[in-house]
C-alpha cells in the first residue's frame, strides 16, 4: 500500500500562536480532509479547554499510533509493560527528537548522573541546615504531604478532563445533565490541591536557594529514588490514573464520530490553537504517514465517517521531580541541551526540538479503542488494505492505526485490524496523542 508523508504545511497546524494557513487550491481532496479531521480531532482532545490551561500545553498526535496489547491492562503486573511503553514513546513515534536513541527515564538519568552541581564554599548555618533537611524530607513522594499532593494533583487532572469533555459535548448536544455535579467535582479537586500547593512550591524554592551549599543531598536523594523505582526488569515504575486494570470498565470512555461531511468550527479551532501548541509530528521532522487507499476512499466518499472511544489518562512518575529543570544550579557539558524552553516548528534553525533532549514533558496519554472507519472500498482498495493490514506497518489514517505489529517493546504481537462490509476495524486499544509543557530553559548554563 502507498503510504504518503504529508508536508509539513499541510499538518503542522499551527506555528506557535499563529492560525493554520489557508487550503491552499493544490492539496489533494484526501490531504484536505486528513487535515480538516485533524482540526476536529483537535478539538476533541483538548475539549472546552480555558484559554489559561491552554495557553501551557502542547498536543502531539502520534503518526501513527502505537498499539497496546490487550495483555497489558488486565491486571497491574501488566502495567509494568505499558510502564515501559509509555517511556519509549520518544522512540517509537516521529513526533520526539530524533537526536540520540532516548527514553524518556533515560534523559532524566542523564541529568543526575552527569549533570555538574554547582558547589559554593559557604557551609549552611544550623538553621538552613534544618531548614533545607526539611525541604527535602518534605517532597520524598513516599511520605506525607507529598504523598498526598501526588494523589491530588492526579484526582484534579482527571476532574479537569471529564469538565472539559462535557464541555465539548455541550456545544452539539447542549446542556449536559451532570453539569453540576460534573463542575462541583473539579472545584472540590482544585481547592483540595491548593491546600498542598504553596507548602510544596516553598519546598522546591528552598531546595534550589540552599542546595549549592548544602552538599547536593537533595540530588543524591533524587538518584536514590530513580533507583528505588526500577523493577528488576529496568522498568521505571509508572502510575496511571485511571488505574490501568480499571480502564476497560472506566465510565470516563467518550464516543465521538466525525463524519467527512461535518465542517470543522473554525472559531473555536482558532481559539483553542492560538493559545495551545498543536501539530502532527511538532517535535520532529513535521511530517506524518497516511495510506494513499484509505484516505483516497474517505475523500471520495461523502458519507465516510470515524468513530472510536476515547479515554484521557494522566501519568505520574514518582521517581521524577520535574522542578529539577528549572534549578539553575547544575550544568553539563553535553552538545545537546535537555531543552530550549520554546519550540521552533523550522527544524533548520539552531533551537530546532530536535535537537534537545527532552522538547515536551507529557503528562497526559489519550488513548483510544473501537476504531471504525467507514467508507466505500472498492475490491481493489480493500486487497491493498488488507495486504497492508497484515505485513507489519499496518493501514493508518493520521494517528489512527489499523494491523501491523506491535512495536518491539510489545514483542511483536500483532495487532489486530479487520475489514468489514463497511470499512475497518481496529477495535485494540492505541495510543494516539500525547499532551504536556514544554520544559523551561535547562541546563541554564554549560560548563
Amino acid at each position: 500500500m502507498n503510504k504518503l508523508a504529508v508536508a509539513p504545511f499541510l499538518l503542522c497546524l499551527v506555528a506557535l500562536g499563529s492560525a493554520a494557513s489557508p487550503l491552499r487550491a493544490a492539496d489533494p481532496p484526501s490531504e484536505a480532509q486528513l487535515r480538516d479531521f485533524s482540526k476536529k480531532l483537535t478539538l476533541a482532545l483538548t475539549g472546552g479547554m480555558e484559554a489559561q490551561a491552554a495557553s501551557k500545553m502542547v498536543l502531539s498526535l502520534l503518526s501513527p499510533g502505537i498499539g497496546i496489547k490487550q495483555e497489558m491492562t488486565n491486571d497491574g503486573n501488566d502495567a509494568e509493560l505499558l510502564a515501559m511503553t509509555v517511556d519509549k514513546i520518544p522512540k517509537l513515534s516521529t513526533v520526539f527528537t530524533q537526536h540520540g536513541d532516548y527514553t524518556f527515564s533515560d534523559v532524566y538519568s542523564k541529568i543526575l548522573n552527569t549533570g555538574e552541581l554547582k558547589k559554593i564554599n559557604q557551609p549552611l548555618s544550623p538553621a538552613e541546615k534544618k531548614s533545607y533537611d526539611d525541604a527535602v524530607k518534605l517532597l520524598d513522594p513516599d511520605q506525607e504531604p507529598m504523598k498526598t499532593y501526588q494523589k491530588l494533583v492526579m484526582k484534579y487532572a482527571v476532574a479537569k478532563d471529564a469538565q472539559n469533555a462535557m464541555l465539548y459535548e455541550e456545544k452539539k448536544s447542549g446542556p449536559n445533565p451532570k453539569r453540576s455535579q460534573i463542575n462541583a467535582r473539579a472545584s472540590q479537586a482544585l481547592a483540595a490541591m491548593n491546600k498542598y500547593k504553596n507548602t510544596i512550591d516553598s519546598a522546591q524554592q528552598k531546595i534550589f536557594q540552599l542546595d549549592a551549599r548544602g552538599g547536593g543531598a537533595y540530588w543524591t536523594q533524587l538518584r536514590a529514588r530513580l533507583e528505588e523505582n526500577k523493577t528488576n526488569t529496568g522498568v521505571y515504575k509508572t502510575l496511571f490514573f485511571p488505574e490501568v486494570p480499571d480502564w476497560k470498565s472506566s465510565d470516563s470512555w467518550t464516543k465521538y464520530t466525525f463524519k467527512t461531511s461535518d465542517h470543522v468550527d473554525e472559531s473555536s479551532y482558532s481559539k483553542v490553537t492560538t493559545q495551545a501548541k498543536v501539530s502532527y509530528g511538532l517535535f520532529a521532522s513535521g511530517t506524518a504517514s497516511y495510506s494513499k487507499e484509505v484516505a483516497d476512499s474517505m475523500a471520495k466518499d461523502n458519507n465516510s465517517e470515524i468513530s472510536f472511544e476515547l479515554l484521557r489518562v494522566q501519568i505520574l512518575r514518582p521517581w521524577l521531580d520535574y522542578s529539577l529543570l528549572s534549578d539553575d544550579n547544575w550544568k553539563w557539558d553535553r552538545k545537546q541541551p535537555v531543552s530550549f524552553g520554546t519550540v521552533e516548528l523550522n527544524s533548520d534553525r539552531a533551537n530546532s526540538p530536535t535537537e534537545c533532549l527532552m522538547p515536551l514533558y507529557y503528562g497526559t496519554i489519550f488513548v483510544v479503542r473501537k476504531v471504525a472507519l467507514t467508507a466505500k472500498f472498492s475490491e481493489e482498495t480493500k486487497h491493498a488494505v488488507a495486504t497492508e493490514m497484515s505485513a507489519s506497518g499496518g493501514a493508518s489514517y493520521g494517528p489512527f492505526s489499523f494491523g501491523g505489529d506491535y512495536n518491539k517493546v510489545q514483542k511483536n504481537s500483532h495487532n489486530e485490524a479487520r475489514l468489514t462490509e463497511t470499512g475497518i476495524e481496529a477495535p485494540g486499544m492505541q495510543i494516539i496523542a500525547v499532551a504536556g509543557t514544554i520544559p523551561p530553559l535547562s541546563p541554564k548554563s554549560k560548563k
